[in-house]
């Protein structure tokens, strides 16, 4: 039976509307849920921590003049409760007062000449096995944030590179904000709810250092 003009319209239009409703009602994935994710690349680590490792000196964050002191200190003390959490060795922390009375400088880069016999001297004021050199290599504190991290972890007997890293989180990249996301969710990622709280690790310089340690912090040597 052949519709009247007027009522074919109708059923398009129902047809139309119904269709619509059915595309709105399907969930865009979160990124923080499905990916894509970063992982660090320029990692370089021995295959296991060795058991004579008990106590680890992180020293004060290196950085470039424009990146300030408090801005330096804020993201040392993102790696200082990463490593706490990593549970990998004792640490100790030094603060800049006490490397300067210690090697002469309130803060020194594993990639330039060290104090004299700075190690040595190191462990003999502190009985520490090995030592965390951390530089900022990058750092934009407005969204898309991103931090550079150089760090290098070194024995003071032997002087031995137990790990190392170079790499870069520039929340430009999708990977990055997936994996900041998931992150930040705790205890799991609740994507679209009124209490997803995970967008504000990107727009946060301090939460987004905590997800940068926590992600290279994962690559140091297993016990």
């Amino acid at each position: 039976m052949k519709l009247p003009s007027r009522a074919l319209a109708s059923v398009l239009a129902l047809v139309s509307i119904v269709g619509l409703g059915g595309c709105k009602s399907i969930p865009r994935p979160d990124g923080s849920v499905v990916g894509p994710f970063h992982t660090p690349k320029n990692i370089r680590a021995t295959p296991s921590m060795p058991h004579s490792i008990a106590r680890v000196v992180v020293l004060p964050v290196a950085g470039p003049e424009d990146v300030s002191h408090e801005t330096l200190n804020a993201i040392g003390t993102a790696f200082h409760a990463e490593f706490t959490r990593a549970a990998r060795a004792e640490l100790l922390v030094f603060d800049g007062d006490r490397l300067q009375r210690l090697a002469g400088e309130r803060r020194v880069r594993a990639t330039e000449p060290l104090p004299d016999r700075f190690l040595s001297r190191l462990r003999e004021s502190t009985t520490a096995d090995a030592v965390l050199f951390l530089e900022v290599t990058s750092y934009r504190a407005y969204p898309p944030l991103a931090l550079g991290i150089r760090g290098r972890l070194v024995t003071t007997d032997t002087q031995e590179t137990l790990w190392a890293c170079d790499e870069l989180f520039d929340a430009n990249l999708a990977a990055v904000r997936n994996s900041a996301r998931r992150h930040a969710a705790s205890p799991a990622p609740q994507p679209g709810s009124p209490g997803d709280l995970t967008y504000t690790v990107l727009q946060n310089p301090d939460r987004f250092a905590s997800y940068v340690a926590a992600a290279l912090l994962r690559t140091l040597p297993a016990r």
